[in-house]
């Protein structure tokens, strides 16, 4: 249903007359309705591909994402430059209804015990964390930008 507000929320953006400001207010709720999404595929894919299967289908699903972000954005620049933005914007808004009719038709997933799986895995998550020095020091250094000359490995 993230998919209908999005497309809801894209449609008010192609009204004509919307200042920027609530444009970008627009494009963060529709950025934040993307998060359930991605959590959804991420804990599928740990199903999907099991032990040394997931970094590599993870790798593969960063990169095909990258290349696909790429071409949207200049396809996305040509439909807006042959069509205008607030045709583009309703165009947009169609996918998000699009995504949503193919989502519909999918079988269901079998339900398990999703819920504890989830917060043991979490669990376990922090735990590796926690207990390797170097994976500490790289999510402490994680949200600071790299520079040329700062080492790669800890100094001890």
């Amino acid at each position: 249903m993230a998919d209908l507000a999005r497309a809801a929320l894209v449609l008010v953006m192609a009204l004509p007359g919307m200042s920027l400001p609530e444009i970008a207010i627009l494009v963060v709720a529709v950025v934040t309705l993307n998060a359930p999404f991605n959590a959804a595929r991420s804990a599928t894919l740990v199903d999907v591909l099991p032990g040394d299967r997931y970094p590599l289908g993870r790798g593969i699903t960063n990169t095909t994402q990258q290349a696909v972000r790429l071409l949207g954005f200049g396809g996305g620049g040509l439909i807006v430059a042959a069509l205008g933005p607030n045709i583009s914007l309703v165009l947009n808004a169609a996918t998000f209804v699009i995504r949503l009719s193919v989502h519909l038709r999918l079988p269901a997933a079998p339900s398990g015990d999703r819920a504890k799986w989830f917060g043991r895995s979490a669990l376990s998550s922090v735990r590796t964390w926690w207990s390797d020095r170097r994976l500490r020091y790289f999510a402490a250094r994680s949200d600071r930008p790299r520079r040329c000359h700062e080492p790669l490995q800890p100094q001890t």
